[in-house]
């Protein structure tokens, strides 16, 4: 049996804080082996309404280790988390229209596109749309 490629072997997601109570949940992305412990990004619950059991994810990454897999399996945790610990109903994400990699990200973990949110965000003096997409934990279910 083949080794398997560097990059995964010493992938892993910490979970270095958790605040509870109606506060955003917030992850840290680490890269490395124990010896060597490198924070790389950060992917959250940016929004989470506890009586309607629903959450927003919003992650960021060093462009660095952009498209090397390593978003896709933190989210992919942080939805088990939700569903599994918080027991959440739905969850969202939204990313910028021109943001191809991060849409990806949302399509691997299996949500789906509801729409583009027109003129959403005032960035940098202009108003950018933002694509939506979800994930219901039915969904969650059926493909965990």
């Amino acid at each position: 049996m083949g080794k398997a490629p560097k990059a995964s072997r010493y992938k892993r997601v910490c979970f270095l804080r958790f605040k509870a109570v109606q506060q955003p949940i917030h992850f840290s992305l680490g890269y490395g082996n124990q010896s060597l412990k490198k924070c790389i990004g950060t992917i959250d619950f940016v929004t989470w309404n506890p009586t309607h059991r629903i959450a927003e994810i919003g992650y960021a990454i060093s462009e660095e280790y952009w498209n090397k897999g390593f978003v896709t399996e933190a989210a992919e945790k942080v939805i088990a988390f939700g569903f599994e610990e918080m027991d959440l109903v739905r969850i969202q994400a939204r990313c910028f229209v021109e943001n191809a990699a991060s849409e990806k990200v949302m399509k691997k973990i299996g949500m789906s596109y509801e729409g583009t949110i027109r003129k959403a965000m005032f960035i940098k003096g202009t108003h950018q749309d933002l694509k939506l997409y979800s994930i219901l934990r039915e969904e969650y279910t059926r493909n965990a």
